[in-house]
């Protein structure tokens, strides 16, 4: 799922609550809010889906512009 601008994340959140399940709702909720991050991330993006995944990035040092190179 994709989503363009933050005005399209309020969207996204009426569409995550599920009706007479708090506990799925609130699953559902963190999911888009990481995807938000992922998006407005200003660190480099490979790092952040790295840590996502428990992974640790070998470069120490890099910035988005770079990253973007590899």
């Amino acid at each position: 799922m994709l989503f363009y601008s933050a005005g399209d994340v309020f969207k996204m959140k009426r569409f995550a609550s599920v009706d007479g399940n708090e506990e799925q709702t609130a699953v559902m909720l963190r999911k888009l809010e990481q995807m938000a991050g992922l998006c407005e991330t200003i660190t480099c993006r490979r790092q952040y889906l790295l840590r996502y995944f428990g992974e640790e990035s070998p470069m120490h040092a890099v910035t988005a512009i770079s990253a973007r190179a590899i």
